[in-house]
């Protein structure tokens, strides 16, 4: 399965992977699963110009087994719903079910 390009994923195509498991995929060739807790609510701001380009922000939330810290980094991740593509982790805290890891975006884009 080829890398899917950041830019060709939309925050809809984020959205619909609420409460689902993407597979998160190790150096040593195993995967681990996370959980998507959330993707914050899409903010628009105007970028300006005639081009009718915007910057938007959104964030997704994920949930990790609580036996495996992964250190902040780009991770290669698989969904069934669209495919592999990478994004840039951030462990945020540790909770009783597991440890909570989040990805920001921040783009300028195209409404």
């Amino acid at each position: 399965m080829d890398l899917v390009p950041l830019e060709k994923l939309s925050y809809e195509s984020f959205a619909r992977l609420v409460k689902k498991v993407v597979r998160l995929r190790l150096d040593e060739g195993l995967t681990l699963p996370l959980t998507v807790l959330e993707v914050s609510p899409r903010r628009v701001v105007p970028a300006g110009g005639a081009d009718g380009k915007v910057y938007e922000n959104f964030s997704l939330t994920f949930l990790g087994p609580a036996e495996r810290l992964l250190p902040q980094q780009i991770y290669q991740l698989e969904a069934e719903e669209i495919g592999r593509f990478e994004l840039f982790l951030v462990p945020l805290k540790q909770e009783p079910e597991g440890i909570q890891y989040q990805a920001t975006f921040n783009r300028l884009t195209t409404v």
